[in-house]
């Protein structure tokens, strides 16, 4: 559960934006990057050409960019080799351990819009945070051959900067007809319309030779933002709902023991309000610990389980990192839960005399220990 929070941010995350070709004039080029790497606002510059294909029977992205840009800017280090040469393929280590590929190794690529075979030496591997670890990464030229994108032009270009502002307002000046997409989804647009074809990724995946239509990478990136992000909060929905049901369930047999007690009370003179104001000083310090405690324990298990065992989601292996906001959220639901839980079950009692929930409580049979039921 502590891993799926961090599901749809690792599509597209920190300050990388993706610019994809927009309803206007071809802007997705050489002329683009070149000049976005003068600009001061912009840090790493990477043009990229997408082939999405299959290795061994498994589907792939296959990305053509410049290798070392690319895992810096992914966050990335090398662990074996490096970009070589025409020809080449790096791989993330998530790819290269569920595919058991290895250095200097052959591998074989197929066309991902018309008819090509091509065969790359892998001549690296790389360890990152982000969903390129799933990835192969192959040369520009490669990538052109396998998708018959011609020279000087590309499918995105991302841009690291700080301010997304700034590179809107250049984009706008300088007349690029381009999509922007950040990690919080659709950053903006500049000399273009809304991307409204419902039909990209079919013509996108399509074989034989023709032209891509314009913002097909712009709804495709949306739509598997969207699509990751729903069927995330969906599980961490249904897991949260496992555990209020537990919560409650824990909470409810603890409370049997002390309706007597808040029987007592009630005959003495002791109002509701009064009542749940006692049982939500008690409980609120318990729950903390707890939700402290539980979501200690589930980061320290995930790091200890990481070496031997992923959770895997849509083809990309989630990590389990250490987010404040993620561990406060999880503390302050486990006590909402059971602050929750406990006012229930009070409103519940209460709604019964206070000699009833006496009554009930000195007539209800003892259970025998443990060690009457073994003496017998």
């Amino acid at each position: 559960m502590i891993a799926l929070p961090t599901v749809p941010t690792q599509v597209l995350a920190g300050n990388v934006y993706v610019m994809t070709q927009g309803t206007g004039a071809t802007s997705i080029n050489d002329s683009l990057a070149q000049n976005l790497t003068r600009e001061p606002w912009a840090g790493l510059v990477s043009p990229e050409v997408f082939a999405l294909g299959t290795l061994e029977g498994t589907p792939v992205v296959v990305r053509g960019a410049d290798a070392s840009v690319f895992v810096r800017m992914e966050g990335g280090q090398w662990t074996q080799g490096g970009s070589a040469g025409p020809g080449w393929a790096v791989a993330g280590a998530s790819l290269r351990d569920r595919l058991g590929l290895s250095f200097g190794q052959y591998v074989t690529l197929a066309g991902s819009s018309i008819p090509r075979l091509a065969v790359a030496s892998i001549a690296g591997f790389f360890r990152s945070n982000t969903a390129a670890d799933d990835e192969l990464v192959v040369d520009l030229s490669l990538a052109r051959f396998l998708t018959g994108v011609p020279a000087g032009v590309y499918h995105s270009i991302r841009v690291e900067t700080a301010d997304p502002a700034a590179l809107l307002s250049f984009l706008s000046s300088r007349g690029a007809s381009v999509h922007v997409t950040g990690p919080g989804g659709a950053a903006g647009r500049a000399n273009t319309e809304s991307a409204t074809d419902p039909r990209l990724i079919n013509l996108f995946l399509r074989y034989g030779q023709g032209t891509l239509p314009l913002d097909y990478l712009t709804e495709g990136l949306n739509e598997a933002t969207n699509s990751v992000r729903v069927v995330s909060l969906g599980l961490i929905a249904l897991l949260g709902l496992l555990v209020a049901f537990g919560v409650h369930a824990v909470q409810a047999r603890a409370f049997e023991d002390r309706k007597a007690a808040m029987g007592v009370l009630r005959a003495i003179g002791a109002g509701g309000n009064w009542i749940r104001a006692r049982i939500f000083l008690e409980t609120l310090p318990l729950a903390i610990l707890a939700g402290v405690v539980g979501a200690a324990l589930g980061f320290l298990l995930a790091s200890v389980l990481a070496p031997t065992s992923t959770l895997r989601a849509f083809g990309h292996v989630v990590r389990a990192s250490f987010d404040p906001l993620t561990f406060l959220g999880l503390v302050a639901f486990v006590v909402a839960v059971s602050v929750l839980s406990e006012l229930l079950l009070i409103g519940r009692a209460l709604k019964d005399r206070p000699g009833e929930s006496i009554r009930e409580s000195a007539g209800t049979e003892v259970p025998p220990s443990l060690e009457a039921v073994l003496r017998g």
